[in-house]
């Protein structure tokens, strides 16, 4: 089942155009990966499935992309709820500047989801990034004295509270050491037990270990989608063995 497809997906600045055409689907429960050289759009389109280019001035859209069946470029879209629905963990950690339980309980708290424990969310997604037992003694600790790994594991852990069917990871590893890079990378491939996740990477490596399918994107347009193995033994398009190979990017 696809929970997330784009259809003739266009995003201009101003006149120029930094996505082209854009179709593809994302299927649920799986590990996508975007790659292609700096500059080729592959973040402007991640950003684009959450409405974080919205912040943007100049930026319009044409075109369609779905989450669970609804187009999120409908005027009518609530564009919070569609954050909530769709989380996003950045490439630098941004915990806010408050204690440990303040940042995991944040999203909760401004939603007023008074029905929920939200000490027993907290406890629980700090479990499901493997973080509680290094924090449950000092959650009024302020976040930001977390090592970097601590608090990428703790702003995936804000994403997650909220329960969003997919999660969009926009080089989450990029100011990690090896060792904490992999311990990121094993997280991830187990939240697609229960989340879509859609990740952007310049490391082709990291996506070869942990995908399901890839897309290379190349000046704005999406060149080739496939299962990730194809992509990295046998692609279709010249233009991704070129890239794949070390030819350019």
């Amino acid at each position: 089942m696809f929970n997330l497809i784009i259809k003739n997906f266009s995003l201009y600045y101003y006149n120029f155009c930094a996505l082209k055409n854009i179709n593809l689907k994302i299927k649920e429960k799986n590990i996508t990966a975007m790659i292609g050289p700096s500059g080729c759009g592959k973040s402007t389109l991640l950003r684009s499935i959450n409405r974080i280019n919205d912040t943007i001035k100049g930026v319009f859209t044409k075109g369609n992309i779905n989450v669970l069946g609804k187009n999120i470029y409908n005027t009518k879209i609530d564009v919070e709820a569609l954050r909530r629905n769709v989380g996003m963990v950045f490439q630098r950690p941004n915990p806010f500047p408050l204690s440990i339980y303040e940042n995991i309980s944040f999203g909760l708290n401004i939603n007023n989801k008074n029905s929920i424990n939200i000490k027993m969310a907290v406890k629980e997604s700090l479990k499901d990034v493997l973080l509680w037992d290094d924090v449950k003694n000092k959650l009024n600790r302020n976040a930001l004295n977390l090592t970097l790994e601590q608090q990428q594991r703790l702003c995936i852990a804000r994403a997650i509270i909220m329960k969003p069917n997919i999660i969009l990871f926009d080089e989450p590893c990029s100011s990690l050491d090896p060792i904490a890079t992999q311990r990121i990378e094993e997280l991830i491939l187990t939240l697609k037990k229960e989340y879509t996740v859609i990740i952007v990477t310049h490391n082709m490596q990291q996506a070869a270990r942990i995908s399901c399918d890839t897309a290379f994107m190349l000046q704005g347009k999406l060149i080739e989608f496939n299962k990730t193995e194809k992509i990295f033994t046998n692609p279709m398009e010249k233009e991704t063995e070129n890239y794949i190979t070390g030819r350019f990017g």
